[in-house]
């Protein structure tokens, strides 16, 4: 009967220790996709709820990781926003810097400097974030006319970049 009762109590332990990496993976899996999907609201709040002792190392992991992703989402927000003001101010001495380098990048950055955009209103569409990627959309208006455009960047060595524009909505 002591036998019974101490292989009870060992199996016992053991399924509640399983049990418990288990829920510290689902864990990290739910950490892991909103970090991907750039839902750093939600993963600061369940971060800021989490009060299992045994994430809490994964919790810490995670917050760290959401702090460099909101500075990168903010550095793409930035280079944005100075991209438009360096087209509407004519300013293309440092226009490679935004573009990946490539030879159809090349070719548009050409284009663009022969293009004068002091005249034109430009309208930039909050970026769409997936994983290392983002993208957005880009009105570009003179008088009456509207032409839109199709951003695509990447995040490389924590520098965010263009690696395609494309034509259209």
């Amino acid at each position: 009967m002591k036998n019974k009762i101490i292989i009870l109590l060992t199996l016992l332990l053991f399924v509640s220790c399983s049990n418990l990496k288990s829920n510290e993976k689902n864990a990290e899996k739910k950490y892991e996709i909103l970090l991907n999907n750039w839902e750093l609201d939600k993963l600061n709040s369940l971060l800021e709820s989490e009060s299992n002792p045994v994430e809490m190392k994964i919790t810490e992991k995670y917050k760290i990781l959401l702090q460099e992703k909101i500075k990168e989402k903010s550095n793409l927000e930035k280079m944005i926003e100075k991209l438009k003001f360096d087209l509407k101010s004519n300013n293309f001495t440092n226009l490679e810097m935004y573009f990946n380098d490539s030879f159809v990048n090349r070719k548009i950055i050409s284009e663009i400097k022969k293009i004068d955009f002091s005249e034109f209103e430009i309208m930039i569409s909050k970026p769409k974030l997936y994983k290392n990627t983002a993208s957005n959309t880009a009105a570009v208006i003179f008088r009456d006319q509207v032409e839109y455009f199709q951003f695509y960047y990447k995040l490389s060595n924590k520098k965010w970049s263009i690696i395609e524009i494309k034509d259209g909505r």
